[in-house]
């Protein structure tokens, strides 16, 4: 489907305009939600602390790391998530959308609430590959860290950790965006695509 097409269809209705230089209302409306994608989002975060405090505890018992070297490498796995991960984290948005057949990739920041995103300018995706869009990065970072947690030396798995955490934190925009695609799973079809020539989404609905 063409987009004029979409305009065109009276099948659907236009649900959002979302401007890419205010998304963070969005996203902080979608956290008020008590969707399944949200409460899991939330527990996985949850999780993931509690994870870091008793590997930390074991890990400094066992005399393995002390206490500041925890820290550290933790420390130096976060800044890593600021760094190099963000161009590696939308690159994969950007791989994901090549891979549905979006011809036209473009990247952007709003530095003022230091939020980077990936866009492609005028491809209508549907919902099956706006899921495999958002997840791309979360999964295969995520993936990537757990192994080093497991294989890596005890500064690699503290880095690894300090990586894990701070990234899924940081993938809070990606569950939102679920999180609204939840809440129309009943609906019909639900497509979206950005203009980037306005820096606004477009989503259609039809029920």
């Amino acid at each position: 489907m063409t987009i004029e097409k979409l305009h065109s269809d009276p099948t659907y209705s236009l649900l959002l305009l979302l401007p890419h230089d205010d998304i963070l209302p969005f996203v902080e409306r979608q956290f008020k939600s008590k969707t399944i994608t949200i409460r899991t989002y939330l527990a996985l975060n949850i999780l993931l602390v509690l994870f870091t405090i008793a590997v930390a505890i074991l890990d400094i018992w066992q005399g393995f790391l002390g206490f500041w070297a925890v820290l550290k490498y933790f420390g130096i796995g976060s800044l890593l998530v600021f760094s190099i991960l963000i161009p590696v984290h939308e690159g994969l948005h950007g791989l994901a959308y090549k891979i549905v057949g979006a011809p036209k990739i473009s990247f952007g920041v709003n530095w003022r609430m230091f939020y980077f995103y990936a866009v492609a300018d005028r491809f209508i995706s549907d919902r099956k590959s706006f899921k495999f869009i958002a997840l791309t990065p979360f999964i295969c970072i995520s993936l990537f860290a757990i192994i080093a947690i497991i294989f890596g030396s005890i500064a690699v798995k503290w880095i690894s950790i300090g990586t894990l955490v701070l990234h899924t934190t940081a993938c809070a925009g990606d569950f939102a965006m679920l999180s609204f695609y939840e809440e129309y799973q009943d609906a019909e079809e639900l497509l979206t695509y950005d203009d980037v020539s306005q820096k606004q989404s477009y989503f259609y609905l039809r029920e």
